[in-house]
């Protein structure tokens, strides 16, 4: 019966105040007698879970996490091997317990990390509703299910990138489009005619990847499918063997016909980049090369990637930022997009770094 009030209440939120139904509808949905529905809420009024008011009803009482001084926020991440993702979540997850610790309301963290491919993720993502006043949300294959649960319960979702193509609020992005739409603009400019993007990811299940083509399309204008072909290679992860890989069998198929490689993830690029070199492709005379998220390449045998720099910390401290204000205005609340400026310089042209704003020594 307790599970009945509570989805019952959920379902008119906000418009009827967690009103519930009368003793007599509950008594009918559930097939029981009206003096075991009255015996059930005359508890539950004692123990100050719901409150009665004279000719107005029954109603569920809520501690409205608005005014809370300290909320429970879960953290829905995906753990992985990839040396790619334990990077990128590691420095989104400091912005993300930098936020945390500073401003009001305070927040603390339940993490709940498993692997993308597990069911089990869902299911403690799902389970956990309950026992939080809010959820951060990492891309998930199942995000849209996970969001409507907690939604539907009076508990906002923000999310790491847009849940859909069509998404106003509540997520926090880096400007994925216009990056791309500057280094297709340079590509353009500087005569490329053979652009190709890879994937690891499919498109209808990445809005970020959705965002780069069109960026890139966008960028190339009128000449692409006339004097600019367009190709896309798909890789099998975000490692660098899986770039190499990828790259080797499209040049096979495809013989000299690319000049210009834009890789979502720079280890990607970091394979594509040997797989030339060892057919003697000169980069970035031959073929300008670039990466699309901007890690910490130091340790690598190009340091000096040309690749777009999300700014992870930043976008860490946007997405608590967010969540506190959904939570006090109540409200959903526009999305955060940020700019993702061109680091490197290495894997393309002067004249394009000129025009991506790199400066190079």
């Amino acid at each position: 019966m307790w599970l009945y009030i509570e989805r019952e209440a959920a379902r008119h939120r906000p418009a009827d105040g967690n009103r519930l139904p009368t003793i007599r509808q509950v008594a009918e949905d559930l097939d029981v007698s009206v003096r075991t529905v009255q015996s059930v809420f005359q508890k539950l009024a004692r123990r100050g879970t719901i409150r009665s008011e004279v000719g107005k009803g029954s109603f569920l009482v809520t501690s409205s996490a608005r005014n809370r001084d300290l909320l429970d926020i879960a953290l829905g991440l995906h753990a992985t091997l990839d040396v790619f993702d334990e990077q990128w979540h590691q420095q989104i997850s400091n912005g993300i317990l930098r936020a945390a610790a500073q401003g009001r309301p305070r927040i603390k963290l339940l993490p709940l990390a498993h692997r993308l491919e597990l069911p089990e993720a869902t299911e403690d993502l799902l389970n956990e509703w309950r026992r939080v006043d809010g959820l951060i949300l990492f891309p998930f294959p199942s995000g849209r299910k996970i969001r409507q649960v907690y939604e539907s319960n009076g508990k906002p979702v923000v999310e790491l990138n847009p849940p859909s193509d069509a998404a106003t609020t509540d997520f926090v992005a880096p400007d994925y489009f216009e990056a791309s739409r500057r280094i297709a603009h340079a590509w353009r400019e500087t005569g490329r005619t053979h652009v190709a993007l890879m994937l690891h990811a499919p498109l209808d299940r990445s809005s970020s990847n959705r965002a780069r083509l069109s960026g890139l399309v966008n960028g190339l204008g009128v000449k692409m499918g006339r004097e600019i072909a367009f190709q896309m290679i798909q890789a099998d992860a975000a490692r660098e063997e899986s770039g190499y890989r990828a790259m080797a069998q499209f040049l096979e198929k495809n013989g000299k016909r690319v000049d210009a490689v834009y890789c979502v993830a720079d280890l990607q690029a970091l394979g594509a980049l040997r797989a030339l070199k060892e057919r003697g492709w000169r980069v970035p005379e031959d073929v300008s090369l670039v990466g699309g998220t901007g890690m910490d390449l130091s340790a690598t045998g190009c340091p000096g990637l040309t690749r777009m720099r999300q700014p992870l910390r930043q976008i860490g401290e946007a997405l608590v930022h967010l969540l506190r204000r959904r939570i006090r205005e109540e409200r959903p609340v526009p999305g955060v997009v940020l700019e993702a400026p061109w680091i490197g310089g290495e894997t393309t042209r002067p004249e394009e770094n000129g025009m991506l704003g790199i400066e190079t020594r």
